[in-house]
């Protein structure tokens, strides 16, 4: 399989060490480069700069795309970026670290990448779109939403809903059962005991609202 990364940003860049690690088992995962609208201003790139996002024209068709913008100041704009692509469900790429552990009943979605010892526990849903970085855990009959960020050592109980372009940050800790609102954040280390309304910014220990977002 062919890939193709956008941006050249810290989710794609960590793609590559993922990449890497499943190329060591055997897979033959190729690289072909990066998408960014700065393409022109990048000078250190281990992989080719491809163009930007337009650029994708060129390549459908002969790769798979892995798109895995944002991070907790910009997530609620990763939607309408994906979507820029226009890209059919057969473009995308998914990419599990091979140190992590899901289960046979479990479903992930496309352009989701799940990264170095996450557990994806019995009958839980991670959707389409999705970053995992290391360590995070979705434990049975838990639903991760499309277009959903988790940062390292997430831990989601089961039976946990999180909608659709949340991000929840490093540490945190959603109990048993809750519901998380669409577009909600999570700041590190939350503690959260309670249904999170939907575009929330939600912190601390319990987790309390901060501020709405709409």
């Amino acid at each position: 399989m062919r890939i193709v990364l956008f941006p050249f940003g810290g989710n794609a860049r960590e793609a590559v060490a993922t990449i890497e690690a499943l190329n060591a088992t055997g897979q033959g995962i190729e690289v072909c480069g990066f998408l960014d609208d700065k393409y022109d201003e990048i000078t250190r790139a281990k992989h080719p700069m491809l163009g930007g996002r337009t650029a994708w024209s060129q390549w459908r068709g002969r790769a798979k795309l892995l798109a895995a913008p944002g991070g907790p100041s910009t997530y609620l704009g990763r939607q309408q970026l994906i979507e820029s692509f226009e890209a059919d469900s057969e473009d995308w790429a998914q990419i599990v670290d091979p140190s992590a552990r899901v289960a046979s009943s479990a479903h992930i979605g496309f352009n989701t990448m799940v990264q170095a010892n996450c557990f994806i526990g019995v009958d839980s849903k991670v959707g389409n779109h999705c970053v995992l970085l290391p360590c995070t855990v979705v434990s049975h009959d838990s639903v991760v939403g499309d277009h959903t960020m988790t940062g390292a050592h997430t831990s989601i109980s089961g039976g946990v809903m999180i909608g659709r372009n949340c991000y929840i940050g490093a540490g945190s800790t959603i109990h048993q059962g809750l519901t998380i609102g669409e577009g909600a954040l999570l700041g590190i280390g939350s503690n959260v005991i309670r249904d999170v309304p939907p575009f929330a910014v939600v912190a601390g220990n319990p987790a309390r609202v901060l501020r709405m977002q709409q």
